[in-house]
C-alpha cells in the first residue's frame, strides 16, 4: 500500500464520520449528536439505517488510528485489507445518506 493510497483511506473515513455526524445531527439534535462518542454515533447511523453493522466501523477507525504505525509491514497489511473492505463501505454509506 502506497503512502497516498493510505493518505486517501485517512482522507475518505474522516469525512465519512463528519458526514455522518453532520446529518444525524441535522436530524437528531446537535445537542443529542455532540456529546456522542465515535462508537455511538455508529451506533445510531446503524439505528438509523445509514449503515448496516457499527462494528465493521470499528474496525475501520482502529484501521485509521493504525496508519501512523505503517512502517511495520504487518500492520501497513493489516490496513491494507480494511481499507479494501471500506471502499465498499463508504460506497453504500454515500448511498444511504443521498437517499436519506
Amino acid at each position: 500500500m502506497s503512502l497516498c493510497e493510505m493518505q486517501r483511506f485517512e482522507y475518505c473515513y474522516e469525512s465519512c464520520w463528519k458526514m455522518l455526524k453532520r446529518v444525524l445531527a441535522e436530524d437528531q439534535g446537535i445537542e443529542t449528536v455532540s456529546v456522542l462518542s465515535r462508537r455511538d454515533l455508529f451506533r445510531l447511523a446503524a439505528e438509523k439505517h445509514l449503515i448496516t453493522d457499527p462494528l465493521i466501523w470499528f474496525e475501520f477507525h482502529k484501521a485509521r488510528n493504525e496508519t501512523s504505525h505503517t512502517d511495520n509491514e504487518t500492520k501497513a497489511n493489516e490496513v491494507y485489507a480494511a481499507t479494501r473492505e471500506f471502499a465498499l463501505a463508504a460506497r453504500k454509506l454515500l448511498d444511504a445518506l443521498i437517499e436519506y
